[in-house]
């Protein structure tokens, strides 16, 4: 009885620090496998990111939509002018013919250039105020330059003007004025704009009546 007393704790002496050890070591073995395994939390680049969702369109699939028409201004002053067109002969000049105009016309920034030697052309109503204005460098010179010998009011020297002979046609466009009565065509002599009350500097070319 004693012996197998003895063996019994013989065998438990044995196997008992045996079963620790490998129990020791199959825990560590999960705390190594726990410590490396990869993270869960991953960082995402920016171009790896999942796309917005895209709100459902209710136009069908492959259909182009189309631009809308640019809209037309209506008809006004701004799309039409009445087209004056002039002889000038040896400092004469004579109304040939008048002709409304259609097109894209926009309002002019300021006023129009000052220059002596340009041509006036003036719309005036019965009352003769001013209605619309309009300079055009003078179709019958070629050439303009200062004679020393020919002074103004002012002491300065005056434009010698050298023209070519026979007569020469140019064109005027101004805003179409139903309430115009007549035009006056004026050639100038000075650099100074005149007042819309004022006469221009310069020759009086023609008075015109103007058809209503």
């Amino acid at each position: 009885m004693k012996r197998a007393l003895s063996t019994i704790f013989l065998v438990l002496a044995v196997a008992v620090p045996v079963w620790w050890t490998l129990r020791g070591g199959a825990q560590s073995r999960q705390v190594a496998t726990r410590d490396e395994a990869p993270s869960t939390s991953v960082h995402i680049l920016p171009d790896r990111l999942s796309p917005a969702p895209v709100a459902a369109s209710s136009e069908p699939a492959g259909e182009v939509k189309e631009d809308k028409p640019r809209e037309v201004p209506p008809p006004g002053q701004d799309r039409e002018r009445r087209a004056f067109r002039f002889v000038l002969s040896d400092g004469k000049l004579e109304l040939e013919a008048v002709e409304d105009i259609q097109g894209d016309f926009h309002p002019r920034r300021g006023r129009a250039a000052w220059q002596p030697g340009m041509l006036c052309c003036r719309l005036l109503d019965d009352r003769q105020r001013v209605l619309a204005e309009e300079t055009v460098p003078a179709p019958d010179h070629v050439c303009i330059v200062l004679d020393p010998n020919v002074a103004g009011a002012d002491g300065k020297p005056q434009p010698a003007v050298l023209s070519p002979g026979g007569p020469v046609v140019f064109q005027v466009r101004l805003p179409k004025m139903e309430s115009a009565t007549q035009m006056k065509v004026y050639r100038l002599a000075g650099a100074q704009p005149a007042g819309f009350d004022e006469e221009p500097a310069g020759q009086l070319l023609a008075t015109i009546p103007l058809a209503r």
